[in-house]
Order: C-alpha cells, then structure tokens, then sequence
C-alpha cells in the first residue's frame, strides 16, 4: 500500500464511500439475516463500523467519492465485477478528515490481488488517490482509496438499489482476455 501524502490536500478531505451488497453485509454479520432480501429497506443499522470483523480486528476497505441512484451504473464505473445480477447495493459513508489520524492508502496491484477489474492507473496519474476501472471500457474512472475501519464511522448503510443486469466484461476485452 502506498500511503496517501500528510497533510491531507483539500481533494481527499469530506466524504467518501463504502459500497457493499446486502448479502454480504449479512454474511459478514454487520447486519442481522432476519433483513430480508426480497424487501431491502432503505438504511441498515450496522453492528460495527465496515471493516471490523466480528473479533475486532480491522481489515482495509475500498472507499470513493463516486454515488449514484443507479446500481449497475454504480457497479460498472466503480469495478465492482463480482457484483452479480439480483444483489441488492448499499453504501456507506467514511468520512475523511485533514487531520491524519487515520490512515489512508493509495491501492496497488499486492492490494488488489488477483481482482481482475483492477488496473493501474496511467503513467500521467498523479492525483493522491486510486482509479477505478470501468467494467464495459477498462477505462479509468473514479477515484478509490483504501482506509481501515474507525469508531468514527457511520454505522448505517442506505440502499442504492438492486443490480439489474450481469457485469459487463469489456473490461477484459479492452485487454484482449477471455
């Protein structure tokens, strides 16, 4: 991980965003499984802050500035490939101050994994953050950042809405994969 430069420019200042599904939320128990999946309210309460596990440890999370009402469109620009057709999409807000109390980072390929939407950013990126890529062109797309959980952060998540369509894969076409 590459850490985000101290003091914190003005760009990366005020909120960010989680965005997790439903299922997911109840199978890393944030959320209760009596939460129904065919009637998705519009906030959650979380158990813990995103990103604490239930023994407390804290594992890092993805954040952008990116919303939107759209949950595929959501899903496409921010990489988000195995975000399958039916799931139902929330986000969660992180707030991120100038003060650097907490730790921000800047992804790279060891955070990423085998993840295959993640893509480097170009040669002229010099922004103080990550971009996402775009399932349908592999282009660069919204700014992402990873941080580890705080007490500080919302324990609410707030439904976007549910993903309607199976992700593109023009993504790995772009890149000439199957």
């Amino acid at each position: 991980m590459l850490t985000v430069p101290s003091p914190r420019p003005p760009a990366i200042q005020g909120d960010w965003w989680h965005h997790v599904t439903l299922k997911a939320l109840q199978g890393y128990k944030y959320l209760s499984r009596a939460v129904k999946r065919s009637r998705p309210p519009p906030r959650v309460s979380l158990a813990r802050p995103i990103g604490q596990s239930a023994s407390g440890a804290g594992v890092s999370v993805w954040i952008t500035r990116s919303t939107g009402a759209d949950a595929d469109d959501l899903r496409d620009r921010l990489g988000l490939c195995t975000i399958k057709s039916g799931n139902h999409l929330y986000r969660i807000r992180m707030a991120v101050s100038a003060a650097p109390s907490r730790p921000l980072y800047i992804p790279t390929a060891l955070d990423a994994g085998w993840y295959p939407a993640w893509r480097r950013p170009d040669a002229g990126h010099n922004a103080p953050w990550g971009l996402t890529r775009h399932l349908r062109t592999d282009a660069p797309s919204e700014p992402e950042l990873l941080v580890l959980p705080d007490t500080a952060d919302a324990r609410e998540a707030r439904y976007v809405g549910e993903v309607r369509t199976a992700p593109p894969r023009g993504y790995l076409a772009k890149r000439r994969l199957p």
